[in-house]
């Protein structure tokens, strides 16, 4: 009887190391303007993940005001911003994605906001967010001297 468990245990633990799972990783991009939120899947093969498909797209130039247009205007406020956050977790509770990984890029004063409404709906609708990474861009010249302007 201890051989037959032994076995079944080993054949468990082969068939979980040779699944090929699917992760959730939602990119925000932070621009002057506006802000971009994609949900993408990929699917990890070995050691790195592949790209499969974009599930959802959404940016603060959806919503438009019934009064005015949004043509080169700051579209980013605090109203479209928590309209933006309640698609896309009303897009992650339809689907059934509860475990959510964020990329932040570029910088900006919505990060605090944002990452607090978050925790409002991790308390509400049970999505975990598993990593919260943040990319800045730093330019970078490389060896090249600096122009100089000659008069």
């Amino acid at each position: 009887m201890k051989a037959k468990f032994q076995h079944t245990l080993i054949n468990n633990i082969k068939n979980i190391s040779s699944l090929n799972y699917k992760i959730i990783i939602s990119s925000i991009l932070f621009k002057f303007n506006n802000i971009f939120v994609t949900v993408s899947k990929f699917q990890k093969y070995g050691n790195t993940f592949i790209f499969i498909t974009i599930l959802k797209s959404l940016s603060c130039g959806q919503f438009k005001k019934k009064q005015s247009t949004y043509v080169k205007t700051k579209k980013l406020s605090l109203l479209t911003l928590n309209k933006l956050l309640n698609k896309f977790i009303i897009f992650l509770v339809y689907n059934e994605n509860k475990n959510v990984h964020i990329i932040f890029k570029n910088q900006s004063h919505y990060k605090k906001t944002l990452l607090l409404l978050f925790i409002k709906f991790h308390l509400l609708k049970g999505i975990n967010i598993c990593t919260i990474t943040h990319i800045l861009n730093h330019p970078y010249n490389g060896c090249r001297l600096k122009k100089r302007k000659f008069k």
